[in-house]
């Protein structure tokens, strides 16, 4: 005689054990160290039959990866894993630990899903997703950058902020900053509206 199964109780099991298990052992993978941000790419580019809106991004130490929570069942999978400037996650030769990314944000462009992140080092790393490669660093900040957030509406803007006292406002594509506001304070976080 074959058992009966309750496909709604099933389901809740499964949904129980995703939460409890995947989540907590999936973000945890290739950082080895605390997570500093968690991004969501949420907001699909109009106009463009690219969608990254299932894309998920970890920012810890030197690295980021980025996961897909759309396209390989009831988890997420790794997508790509940046490792900035070489240096992976453990000391170098010299002794030097890797330099901590602090935020990263996304920056949505027709054909490709566009990773600004930044830290330490002082520099803004514009990543590409579709080329699996860095395409630009932007320097100019005198100490740590804290933050950075993409402009609401312009896809080639990036805002940061830095431990030196100032904001700057950035063109990407063009590689340069193109107004900067200085304060008296160091800065760490900015709000997007």
């Amino acid at each position: 005689m074959k058992e009966e199964i309750d496909e709604t109780e099933l389901e809740k099991d499964h949904e129980y054990c995703l939460k409890r298990l995947y989540l907590k052992r999936i973000i945890r993978e290739n950082h080895g160290s605390p997570i500093k941000q968690i991004v969501f790419n949420h907001q699909p580019l109009s106009g463009s039959e690219f969608d990254a809106s299932n894309i998920v991004a970890t920012v810890a130490k030197a690295g980021i990866t980025i996961y897909d929570n759309e396209h390989c069942g009831n988890h997420f999978d790794i997508m790509a894993h940046f490792i900035l400037n070489g240096q992976g996650y453990l000391p170098g030769p010299n002794g030097k630990a890797p330099t901590q990314m602090n935020s990263m944000c996304w920056v949505n462009k027709i054909d490709d899903a566009i990773m600004v992140t930044a830290g330490e080092d002082k520099n803004i790393h514009i990543l590409s997703l579709a080329n699996c490669k860095e395409i630009a660093v932007l320097s100019g900040h005198g100490e740590s950058v804290e933050d950075v957030i993409s402009h609401t509406i312009n896809n080639n803007i990036i805002i940061s902020a830095s431990q030196d006292g100032t904001i700057r406002i950035w063109d990407i594509y063009k590689e340069k900053c193109i107004c900067m506001f200085i304060t008296n304070y160091a800065l760490t976080v900015m709000v997007k509206i």
